[in-house]
């Protein structure tokens, strides 16, 4: 009984001392999301993204496009063909599908790893300049007040960083 009272006793002890330490902390908050919106790199890596979509766009459309006029034309000569024929046609066709298949998921991924690429160099560079306004003004805590971002029932009462950080990055 004595050994529980004894632990119990340490456990309250290093949770006060936690409590104490955290309360002495300095803590801050930014909206994470608004400071992106705001960089220029964001826009040009959107403007460059749109255009790499578009560009895997009208390459899928042109592979449809042959693909509709292959199997339109087939269609119309199937009658005339030899079963050889149509059976090798038919099997043309689908190499075609599964070539757009694999393009169109190949495309996906490309762009998901370009959208990666492009977001990563934003995020390191908010990242520093948020540290470097934390340190700079003896913050131990910023938190992102990012709507939407998990934060639900949080309540942000310390400092907003929002505009040190924008005077940071030059924005």
């Amino acid at each position: 009984m004595k050994k529980i009272k004894n632990i119990i006793l340490s456990a309250l002890i290093a949770l006060s001392s936690l409590t104490f330490t955290f309360a002495q902390s300095k803590v801050a908050h930014l909206n994470v999301s608004e400071i992106m919106r705001l960089m220029p790199e964001t826009k040009s890596a959107e403007s460059d993204f749109q255009k790499l979509a578009q560009t895997y766009q009208a390459e899928l459309k042109a592979l449809e496009e042959e693909y509709g006029a292959k199997v339109k034309q087939y269609g119309n000569e199937e009658a005339n063909q030899t079963q050889e024929e149509n059976q090798k046609r038919f099997e043309e066709i689908r190499g075609m599908e599964q070539s757009m298949q694999q393009y169109s998921q190949q495309a996906q991924k490309d762009m998901q790893r370009k959208q990666v690429d492009m977001i990563v160099p934003i995020q390191e560079k908010i990242l520093a300049a948020i540290n470097a306004v934390a340190d700079s003004q003896g913050i131990e805590y910023v938190f992102d007040s990012t709507p939407g971002q998990g934060q639900t029932g949080l309540v942000f009462k310390g400092k907003d960083l929002a505009e040190d950080v924008r005077k940071e990055l030059g924005l």
